[in-house]
């Protein structure tokens, strides 16, 4: 059955990584649904879902996300995601979720992924989740999945191509087979922890 995977990506710097991504996806049966949160519109490929828009939705009227300092865009695309996701998942317009990139997407995806369910499949393909980093700041207490990239994403190389093969074969292998997001249980559930 055909499935919408979203991927937050920054098209101005990750067109060439969201092309390979939309390739392995159409070629598994899938859409995808692409948010940009680049600066720049891509030349090859377009988006649902632009920077412009999801400032918006923040309550920012931006001509440009370059009309503001770095800081100030990464934190209104991060309160206009944490608000657009949850409407964008509630019309149904996407199955699975996916995001790569360095700091600045993966700051703000980890926004977006963190307003859906448990059990709803969430990929992040990150620069910064190696060396000495701690994932709690990317995943928190959500069950985001996430990938290092080992290597930075500059157009193709070997080692991010098998990272992205990777990531997208994991997301299609959930959105196929599992993916259900955490209903309403049913009587009481009960958490005990060892700590």
């Amino acid at each position: 059955m055909k499935k919408n995977i979203a991927i937050i990506a920054s098209l101005d710097t990750k067109e060439t990584e969201v092309i390979f991504l939309m390739k392995i996806f159409q070629q598994s049966g899938h859409e995808v649904y692409i948010i940009d949160i680049g600066v720049a519109k891509s030349s090859l490929i377009s988006s649902q879902i632009d920077s412009i828009e999801i400032a918006k939705e923040a309550g920012h009227y931006w001509i440009s996300p370059m009309d503001v300092s770095k800081s100030e865009m990464i934190d209104v695309l991060k309160s206009g995601v944490s608000k657009l996701i949850p409407k964008l998942f509630n019309e149904g317009l996407f199955d699975a979720i996916i995001s790569i990139g360095g700091l600045q997407n993966t700051t703000v995806a980890v926004s977006a992924m963190k307003t859906l369910p448990i059990g709803f499949p969430k990929v992040i393909v990150s620069t910064v989740a190696s060396g000495k980093r701690h994932f709690e700041t990317i995943v928190g207490s959500s069950d985001i999945i996430v990938f290092p990239s080992i290597a930075d994403f500059s157009g193709s190389n070997v080692i991010t191509d098998t990272i992205l093969r990777n990531a997208a074969a994991s997301i299609v292998g959930i959105v196929e087979n599992a993916g259900k997001p955490l209903g309403v249980i049913d009587g009481i559930l009960i958490g005990i922890s060892t700590m």
